[in-house]
């Protein structure tokens, strides 16, 4: 997100980038007229801390107090101009559901990666498939597994879903492709306060709505029938109401420490 923004306002013919492994092909969508080169992320670092290139440091979503609906939209913009997306996204959504699935952890994230670990080996439902019995007829439920699709089919799944479902991780970050108003459901284990509203705050500043379904521990299975209602409630939006509201955090401190900290690593 912040690279795709910086590369519109500030066109370059080359950029080093650290090693993304799965996540590269999001790449492509950016500037065609910009090679990216792909570094590991032990020279990355060496190369900022010592100076050797000129370099440029973007806030990462990890900071949510850097969720702002203006960069939203204005991403939603950049990608899906790239992607030739000229269709209107309809007024009147069917009720798709769309439930993110965690499969067998890719080779990157269990060698080259600085935080090793991903897929269901770090979190995992065992019963979410089975939730698809107990849902309406009437819906449109798409199990989706986010690895393996290119991201212009990811996104069109997101543009056109009415109920994202997914447990707390990255794949929630695709919520930003939907329509403003529609809901995520963020079925969550216990998580340290530092991260646990990462994605409620993302939300917050799509313009959508939020809710958390509970989960005991990482690879606990949950309540279905649970799941199932507040999924079927959305059929009649008018019935429906999030157990919570979040609003986008503000960044702490004085006005004259907030811009110090934002403008050097601005978007």
């Amino acid at each position: 997100m912040p690279i795709a923004l910086w590369l519109e306002k500030n066109p370059t013919q080359q950029v080093f980038l650290r090693d993304c492994g799965p996540m590269n092909p999001w790449l492509e969508l950016f500037s065609p007229e910009t090679e990216i080169e792909f570094i590991p992320a032990g020279v990355m670092l060496q190369r900022v801390l010592t100076n050797r290139q000129e370099n440029q440091i973007f806030w990462g979503w990890d900071n949510p107090t850097h969720f702002q609906k203006s960069t939203i939209v204005r991403l939603r913009k950049v990608i899906e101009r790239r992607l030739d997306f000229n269709q209107q996204i309809s007024d009147v959504l069917s009720t798709k559901v769309t439930i993110l699935v965690r499969k067998t952890a890719l080779e990157f994230f269990e060698s080259r990666a600085e935080v090793q670990g991903s897929g269901a080996a770090a979190r995992s439902i065992p019963n979410l498939h089975s939730v698809s019995n107990l849902l309406a007829d009437d819906l449109d439920v798409t199990f989706l597994e986010t690895a393996d699709k290119t991201p212009r089919e990811q996104i069109e799944i997101l543009r056109n879903t009415k109920v994202l479902v997914a447990q707390h991780g990255a794949g929630l970050s695709n919520m930003i492709w939907m329509k403003p108003g529609t809901l995520v459901i963020e079925i969550q284990p216990p998580l340290p306060q530092t991260i646990d509203s990462i994605f409620s705050n993302l939300a917050a500043a799509a313009g959508l709505r939020h809710t958390l379904f509970r989960q005991e521990h990482e690879h606990a299975e949950i309540d279905l029938h649970g799941l199932a209602q507040t999924i079927n409630s959305q059929s009649n939006r008018s019935q429906f109401k999030c157990d919570s509201h979040f609003t986008i955090p503000k960044m702490p401190g004085s006005l004259p420490f907030r811009l110090v900290r934002v403008l050097p690593r601005s978007w």
